[in-house]
């Protein structure tokens, strides 16, 4: 709608000009003899097209409020005709400035608040007197967080769309994170909607630890995060165990943000309330945490049966495996 409203407006201001440079050619051609403007610039023989030239020229300097003065009225018809021209033509130009402006001061609302936003953060900062390294710090999260902020928006933004339309939203970025994880690729897509919704938004630092319990982690930024000797990127999930309950059996390692990493979070409640509104899904959910308790724990007992076996009493018999998930 913006660049369609200042289309408009320029079309109109081009519109008003060819008016204006017409009438303005009239009023010298309809006067027989005397003095007029096209005399004046001795174009009185030239061709229309020369004569149209010269008063679109004086039509635009008129209507802009240019005014050089090398093309003037000759004759009291020719003054009263820029009379009225340069008073309908100024409050048409004030319009369209004003509006220009206002359209350019609001073509881009997520830029213009965030930089509302991060300077309010910086005024924070200043009044209470922070260290200038921690300062560089926040700054250096906030413009990291650009993206994060901007897509926080977007979750109410589809709640303008039909459900149809907000499905096929869902199916997409399922298809980029969602499929990732592997017992939610079987759930419907109404599931998998609900599912996008709870997604929270975050942003992790270079050195700060994802250490939210029985959280899952998708990043979704070209961050680089580092867990149990593995690299994760765009794309990658972490912590797709945390829909067991048994702690014992939940990989307690944390992964490090090496760079600023963006992410999408969904705390195992979060999870669970959603399921309980789709009863085929839970199920499918909940066969998928009881055969992954089994495996872990099935590798666990074996790891402990092969210590025992070798005459070795084992000091911690909570060491985890190699996740395979």
């Amino acid at each position: 709608f913006a660049h369609v409203t200042l289309g408009l407006y320029v079309a109109t201001i081009m519109l008003f000009a060819h008016w204006v440079a017409c009438l303005w050619g009239y009023a010298a051609t309809s006067r027989s003899g005397g003095n007029t403007w096209m005399v004046a610039e001795e174009i009185e023989d030239a061709h229309p097209f020369t004569q149209y030239t010269v008063a679109l020229y004086f039509a635009t300097m008129t209507i802009t409020t240019v005014g050089y003065g090398d093309v003037t009225p000759q004759n009291r018809d020719e003054y009263l005709l820029v009379t009225i021209v340069m008073i309908a033509g100024g409050f048409l130009w004030a319009y369209v400035i004003g509006g220009i402006c206002t359209l350019v001061a609001t073509m881009n609302f997520d830029k213009r608040r965030f930089q509302q936003d991060f300077d309010r953060v910086n005024s924070m900062l200043n009044d209470l007197g922070m260290p200038a390294s921690f300062c560089t710090y926040v700054r250096r999260y906030m413009f990291n967080a650009e993206s994060m902020l901007r897509r926080n928006c977007y979750k109410d933004l589809t709640e303008l769309l039909t459900p149809h339309q907000q499905r096929e939203i869902a199916v997409h970025r399922s298809r980029a994170n969602l499929v990732q994880i592997p017992y939610l690729r079987d759930c419907t897509p109404e599931s998998v909607l609900k599912v996008y919704s709870a997604l929270k938004q975050m942003v992790y630092a270079p050195q700060e630890m994802l250490d939210l319990p029985h959280t899952l982690y998708i990043v979704v930024n070209n961050g680089i995060v580092v867990k149990s000797g593995n690299v994760y990127s765009l794309g990658c999930c972490l912590s797709v165990d945390f829909i067991l309950e048994n702690e014992q059996l939940i990989d307690k390692s944390v992964g490090t943000a090496l760079t600023f990493v963006q992410v999408e979070t969904l705390h195992r409640s979060v999870l669970f309330n959603v399921l309980e509104q789709f009863p085929l899904d839970y199920a499918v959910v909940r066969r998928a945490k009881i055969r992954l308790s089994l495996m872990r724990k099935v590798v666990e007992l074996a790891q402990i049966e092969l210590i025992r076996r070798k005459g070795d009493t084992p000091k911690n018999t909570n060491t985890k495996p190699k996740r395979r998930w």
